[in-house]
């Protein structure tokens, strides 16, 4: 779960509700986070405000150097933010741990999944890899 290929590959989606914390804390959505969130979206705030300014982006426009690279890459730093617990949210694994969670998602309810697959980060390799250890051993 710490191995830099799954963090690569999985961090752009398990930072995605971090970026949904920071607005929150923000005023954008008018949430009311729980303290611990609000701790964590207090250092993201830091994170990101020198971030922008690191780029030399304005401090009015963070919004924007929040969501670079949303569900695509992580920026430089943000690794910090991807621990095992948010990793472990996501469907990751050897091929029959998948097949597992797949199975135990089934059985409640879920009929579709999406897989996430970037160029940047070897999507053809994730596709192929998907393909023959999880599709090839559950079709049938």
């Amino acid at each position: 779960m710490d191995s830099e290929r799954v963090i690569q590959r999985v961090g752009p989606w398990a930072i995605l509700n971090l970026h949904t914390m920071w607005e929150s804390s923000h005023g954008h959505y008018g949430s009311n986070l729980p303290v611990s969130d609000a701790d964590l979206a207090a250092q993201y705030h830091r994170y990101i405000s020198d971030y922008a300014e690191s780029k030399g982006h304005p401090t009015d426009r963070l919004y924007l150097d929040v969501h670079e690279g949303h569900y695509s890459y992580l920026k430089d730093g943000e690794v910090h933010f991807v621990d095992p617990d948010r990793i472990a949210r996501a469907v990751t694994g050897t091929g029959p741990e998948i097949i597992g969670k797949l199975e135990q998602l089934e059985s409640f309810g879920v009929d579709h999944i999406a897989l996430s697959a970037h160029s940047r980060d070897g999507a053809r390799e994730l596709i192929a890899d998907f393909g023959r250890e999880v599709i090839a051993k559950t079709a049938g």
